[in-house]
This record gives structure tokens, C-alpha cells and sequence, in this order.
């Protein structure tokens, strides 16, 4: 019994270490194509689109593409890395991030609390 509860322990210190020790995409433009999903052509679109939108509302609707999520929950890793790039304006905390994980086919649409009356929860998932 007591071996049983030592190998969750150290299960459970291991797993808070790794999620801890992971570093989140830096997101340096409004297109972050790192599972190279988009053509150049289909990304200059959506960013010249994306920009458009910005500049029109102020809002700051960001794509990430990735390979994987690494075992990660994609509602975590979205919200880490919105969080981490500090996406949309400060005062207004009105960024968009689109995730998509081209490995576990899976989206998601993380919302900043300035735009949460506009696109709740539910609307995003």
C-alpha cells in the first residue's frame, strides 16, 4: 500500500513539473503558423484580413497553429498561451486567440474577459 502511494506522489510531482517546465508558443504575429497548415498565400490572406479587423475594431484576433498539444488538454494550453503573449489591448483585455492543434485535430477559441459579453463560453467552444 505504501509503494502504491509513493508512485502516485512522485506520478503527481512529475506531471506538475512538466506542465510547469513547458514553454508555451511566443506569438509574434497575427498568423503563427508553426504546423505549416496555410500556403504563403493563404497566410498573407488572413493577415491582411486579420490586420483589417484590428484596425477597424481594436480587437486583436491572433491564429496559432501547432503540431501538437503534447498530451496538454487543448482549453489549458490555449489559455496558457493567451495568457503568456497577453493578447489584445491591456485596458480593454480584447484578444482572440484561434488554436489549432493539426496532430490531435482538435480547435479552440480562447476569449479575453473584455470580449466575454460579445463571445461567452458557450459560443466559443
Amino acid at each position: 500500500m505504501i509503494r502504491k502511494i509513493v508512485f502516485l506522489v512522485l506520478v503527481c510531482f512529475t506531471a506538475i513539473g512538466f506542465a510547469q517546465g513547458y514553454e508555451y508558443p511566443v506569438i509574434k504575429d497575427i498568423v503563427t503558423d508553426n504546423a505549416v497548415v496555410f500556403s504563403a498565400e493563404e497566410a498573407a490572406s488572413l493577415r491582411e484580413k486579420l490586420t483589417n479587423f484590428e484596425t477597424e475594431t481594436t480587437t486583436q484576433l491572433v491564429v496559432l497553429t501547432i503540431s501538437s498539444l503534447n498530451g496538454q488538454t487543448i482549453e489549458d494550453f490555449a489559455n496558457k498561451t493567451f495568457n503568456k503573449n497577453k493578447l489584445g489591448q491591456e485596458k480593454e483585455d480584447n484578444g482572440i486567440l484561434i488554436l489549432f492543434s493539426s496532430f490531435d485535430r482538435e480547435v479552440r477559441i480562447e476569449v479575453g474577459y473584455g470580449l466575454e459579453p460579445y463571445i461567452t463560453d458557450i459560443v466559443a467552444k
